[in-house]
């Protein structure tokens, strides 16, 4: 079986966002299987990896949301999206590809003729973030129409899978994310990461693995968090900060001032591979406001971390059977449990249970979207 993974964002080794590690596991996965399988990028560089072809469109240097619309125009115009889908189909070869996995909704009008899997990455209040509740609306109602020609809607979590259930009507199907546990590992020492990233040995360190968006990842939040410590255990932590991209750069320089002005040791720091990140952290925070999955708290729960998690219905949804998470609903608890963790110096690693590693297990999963892959509407 032969597939085409089509993703906006630019995929790297040193790629930070839950999607882009995301489409990685499932082209890899779907090797392993057999299949044969080319992923598409908007942008960035083209290369090869494990047998797989990571394929650059190249419609500019390096894509984002606003680039997106400034590139192919107004979001609430389906000629928009059949601008889009002209593109796409003008430069990958259809004929080629048995199925075709989507990621953005900017391709819904993509291949309609074709076999077509459409994984759902973004709740209404993430959407919200970069783009209007009008246009969510409006892609929304594009949805249904696609649902009626046959597009299979794919939802990472149990959370929202009888929400999407109720508003498309049909082929909507509940496919938790897995995650392969092999591509967290570093073989780099924890003292040459380190070093080389002018990280404290001496001190705690809790690493929040996301981009740095404010409205929905909240980095700033955890750091008010952070300030409401007293000053002995302010000197006991250090705090990383990744996911810095350039329209970020603002925001960073915001935080910097709070940590300085609130005596907070934090560093801004972009890994040459993440996974330095998850080995050199002695606890994951991952303090979203709101979530459709959340891989970073899958991976660092995966990894046996300690992990803080805001109380949103994905996270505990993810962390149910999982002693390693602890969940807050708010700034107090957030303390609390940071103060709980640091007086008791509370931060060995422990391996996941099996029954909860069996949930996210990265064979099972892959073989519910082969299966889905081969169903006819």
């Amino acid at each position: 079986m032969r597939w085409a993974i089509i993703n906006p964002w630019t995929i790297s080794s040193k790629s930070i966002g839950g999607t882009e590690r995301y489409v990685k596991d499932l082209a890899y996965a779907l090797k392993t299987k057999r299949c044969e399988v080319d992923v598409y990028m908007l942008s960035g560089d083209s290369y090869v990896d494990k047998g797989i072809n990571f394929i650059s469109l190249n419609i500019c240097d390096e894509i984002d949301e606003y680039k997106l619309k400034a590139i192919f125009g107004d979001m609430l115009s389906e000629a928009t999206y059949d601008k889009v889908a002209q593109f796409l189909e003008s430069k990958i070869d259809a004929a080629k590809y048995d199925v075709f996995q989507l990621n953005s909704h900017l391709f819904l009008k993509c291949w309609q003729n074709k076999n077509r899997i459409f994984t759902i990455h973004s709740n209404r209040a993430e959407f919200c973030v970069t783009s209007s509740l009008k246009e969510f609306e409006f892609q929304v109602e594009m949805m249904k129409r696609q649902a009626s020609l046959g597009m299979k809607f794919v939802v990472p979590s149990k959370s929202y899978f009888q929400h999407w259930k109720r508003v498309l009507k049909r082929n909507v199907f509940s496919i938790p994310h897995a995650i392969d546990v092999s591509r967290l590992k570093c073989s780099i020492p924890k003292r040459e990461i380190e070093k080389t990233y002018g990280l404290d040995s001496r001190k705690i360190k809790f690493i929040l693995p996301s981009r740095l968006e404010p409205v929905q990842k909240r980095p700033k939040y955890f750091l008010k968090a952070c300030a409401g410590l007293d000053d002995v255990k302010k000197s006991k932590i250090q705090t990383i900060l990744t996911g810095i991209d350039v329209q970020y750069e603002k925001y960073a320089t915001e935080l910097k001032v709070f940590a300085i002005a609130k005596k907070l040791d934090v560093k801004f720091v972009k890994f040459e591979d993440i996974n330095e990140g998850f080995k050199v952290g002695d606890c994951i925070v991952v303090p979203s406001k709101s979530e459709t999955f959340g891989y970073s708290a899958l991976e660092g729960l995966s990894l046996g971390k300690v992990t803080i998690l805001s109380k949103i219905p994905t996270f505990e949804e993810i962390s149910q059977q999982n002693d390693q998470a602890h969940l807050f609903s708010n700034l107090k608890e957030l303390t609390n449990i940071l103060i709980e963790l640091i007086d008791e110096n509370r931060f060995e690693e422990k391996k996941p249970s099996k029954k909860w590693q069996e949930g996210y297990d990265i064979n099972l999963w892959i073989e519910k979207y082969i299966n889905l892959s081969k169903q006819t509407f």
